[in-house]
């Protein structure tokens, strides 16, 4: 790896560590979803600082040009990543159809309990 991508890609990874951090301190990001991706850093930060990992991934993997391994994890990651949030978003789709059906019935029961105010009102 040549030198000036190397230090390119520690200042990269410590930057993107620092904002992963600074979101987490400023509770924009939980914790459980923060690791991994301070994880994803770290695992930058050393392959970049010792790009012998990455070689010796690429050659365990059968993959010639080092690179070429560094996108094919690359990618397992992103679609790891897509299929947890997907699961998120599923489980949160569910909650509010939950939400709205509860919503609906205590707007009714609210509806109902007011026409026989009214009506007790009257009389």
């Amino acid at each position: 790896m040549a030198l000036v991508l190397q230090i390119f890609a520690i200042v990269i990874s410590v930057l993107f560590n620092i904002i992963i951090f600074q979101m987490l301190r400023k509770g924009r990001l939980e914790l459980q979803y923060t690791l991994l991706w301070i994880f994803a850093g770290l695992a930058i930060l050393i392959m970049s600082i010792w790009p012998q990992v990455l070689i010796g991934l690429a050659s365990l993997l059968g993959i010639q040009v080092p690179m070429n391994a560094a996108f094919f994890l690359g990618i397992i990651f992103i679609l790891c990543m897509l299929i947890g949030m997907t699961i998120i978003v599923s489980g949160l789709k569910n909650k509010i159809y939950r939400l709205t059906q509860v919503i609906a019935l205590l707007e009714k029961r609210i509806e109902g309990l007011e026409n026989k105010e009214k009506t007790h009102e009257e009389e």
